[in-house]
């Protein structure tokens, strides 16, 4: 996994629910595979798309993948898929063609995941 990685300059990791459920699940892989290191060095911030949404549109009401799909993007969305979620994360994310300084707001450190 580090070795794909290690091929991007500056990699951003993306996750739809931040420190509760997704990063905190890779981080304890990462440990149990001895990667953390390394994969601190890889990897420079980790950012929250939940966050991004609600500010986004405060005015809804669900921030799940499949109603963000069905309302962002008008596209049918399958609920529990991983791959489906990793790309509709992306294609939300990217859809909403964020500068730098809108996205830097919510990003976080690793270490805010150990420091849960």
């Amino acid at each position: 996994m580090t070795s794909w990685l290690e091929q991007y300059p500056y990699v951003k990791l993306v996750a739809h629910y931040r420190t509760k459920i997704d990063f905190a699940v890779l981080m304890a892989s990462l440990f149990k595979m001895g990667l953390t290191e390394k994969c601190m060095y890889i990897v420079v911030v980790l950012m929250n798309s939940l966050r991004v949404f609600r500010k986004l549109y405060p005015m809804l009401e669900l921030y799940k993948h499949n109603n963000l799909a069905h309302i962002i993007l008008i596209e049918n969305y399958f609920t529990h898929d991983v791959v489906h979620n990793a790309k509709a994360n992306q294609t939300l994310i990217c859809n909403e063609e964020l500068s730098t300084s809108q996205v830097i707001i919510f990003t976080f450190p690793q270490a805010a995941v150990y420091n849960q």
